[in-house]
C-alpha cells in the first residue's frame, strides 16, 4: 500500500520513484506526447531530482493548446497565474520552485512545460471512493467505472473547476466536496445531497496526493484528494448511469474482494486500501464474519 506522507511531512524515495515510474509508464503513454517523438526514459535510480544526471534532455515545447469550449485557459499558464492555494497544495505534495518561480515536480518526468496538463503546477482532482452494502445480499461493494480509453476499472473523479469573479478571472477552485458531488452525478447518475464534511473521510494526512497520471511532467501534475463514504441504504438503492459514452464505457457496484479490484486503473487500488482501513478505524464499516476473509484481504495487495 502506497504510504502518500512520512511523519516528516514528506513522501518516501522509494513512492517517488513509484509515482515517477507510473506517469513514465511507456505502455500508459499518451498518444499526444508519442506523436511529439515520445517522453524519453529516466532511469528509476535518476528519478529524483538529487540524483546526477547531466544528460538528462526532456522533451520541450509541447505544450497543448487549449480545448475550445472548455476551462483550460483559466489554469496557471505561468507563475504569476498561481493563487496562494496553489503553491501550498504543490508545497504540500513535494513539488518546489525554481529560481524563476516555475514550479519543478518532486522527480523527473521526460516532458519540461505543462505539457498535455491544463496548467503549470497542481492540476487539482478529487476522487470518490464509494462504499454501499448491497441491499439484497448485505455485502460490502464499491462503485467503479469502465474507462472506455483503455478498459481500466476506475474510481469516478475528475478535476476541480475554477471559480471566476465579475470579470472572468480565476479566483479560485470549488471545494473538494464539492467536486466529489459533481462527479459521482455525472460519471455514475448516483446523486448524494450533501457535501457535508463529517460524511467524506480524508484518507491521508494531507488532503492532496499525487496521482499517476501519465500527463505528468516536470512542472504540472495531476493532484487528487481522494475521500470514503458509506451510502445510507436509500442512497444505496439508486439505480446508475453514465452520461459520457466516449469516456465512460460501463458504471458498477463490485463487490470488494481482491479478484475484483486486482487490475484498477494507477494507483486508484491504494485509495481504495487506505478508504477500507480507515472507514474500519472510525466504525463506519463492520464486516460480517462470513464475508471477513475476502474484503480483508484487499489489505494485503500489492499495487
Amino acid at each position: 500500500m502506497l504510504t502518500p506522507r512520512t511523519p516528516e511531512g514528506n513522501y518516501t524515495a522509494p513512492d517517488m520513484i513509484r509515482l515517477s515510474s507510473l506517469i513514465m509508464d511507456p505502455s500508459r503513454e499518451r498518444s499526444y506526447y508519442k506523436e511529439l517523438g515520445g517522453r524519453p526514459p529516466v532511469p528509476a535510480d535518476k528519478a529524483l531530482w538529487g540524483a546526477d544526471y547531466p544528460e538528462y534532455n526532456p522533451l520541450k515545447n509541447c505544450d497543448k493548446p487549449p480545448r475550445p469550449g472548455k476551462s483550460d485557459h483559466l489554469y496557471p499558464q505561468t507563475q504569476a497565474d498561481l493563487l496562494e492555494e496553489d503553491r501550498r497544495i504543490w508545497t504540500d505534495v513535494g513539488g518546489t520552485f525554481d529560481e524563476t518561480g516555475m514550479p519543478l515536480s518532486p522527480f523527473r518526468t521526460g516532458i519540461e512545460g505543462r505539457g498535455e496538463c491544463p496548467g503549470i503546477g497542481p492540476v487539482t482532482c478529487a476522487d470518490p471512493v464509494v462504499f454501499r452494502v448491497n441491499p439484497e445480499s448485505g455485502k460490502l461493494e464499491i462503485l467503479l467505472i469502465v474507462r472506455a480509453t483503455d478498459g481500466f476499472s476506475a474510481l469516478p473523479g475528475g478535476k476541480r473547476e475554477p471559480k471566476v469573479n465579475e470579470s472572468g478571472k480565476r479566483v479560485g477552485w470549488e471545494t473538494v466536496n464539492e467536486t466529489l458531488v459533481k462527479e459521482l452525478r455525472e460519471e455514475t447518475g448516483l446523486s448524494i445531497d450533501s457535501e457535508e464534511e463529517d460524511r467524506w473521510v480524508q484518507l491521508y494526512e494531507d488532503e492532496f496526493v499525487i496521482a499517476g497520471d501519465s500527463r505528468g511532467t516536470d512542472n504540472a501534475l495531476f493532484v487528487t484528494a481522494p475521500k470514503a463514504i458509506l451510502l445510507t441504504p436509500e442512497e444505496a438503492s439508486q439505480g446508475l448511469h453514465q452520461e459520457d459514452a466516449q469516456e465512460i464505457e460501463q458504471v458498477k457496484w463490485v463487490e470488494v474482494n481482491p479478484d475484483n479490484l486486482s487490475s484498477l486503473f494507477s494507483t486508484h487500488l491504494d485509495y481504495v486500501q487506505s478508504a477500507f482501513a480507515r472507514l474500519q478505524e472510525l466504525n463506519v464499516i463492520n464486516i460480517r464474519d462470513e464475508v471477513k476473509d475476502p474484503v480483508l484481504g484487499i489489505l494485503e495487495m500489492e499495487g
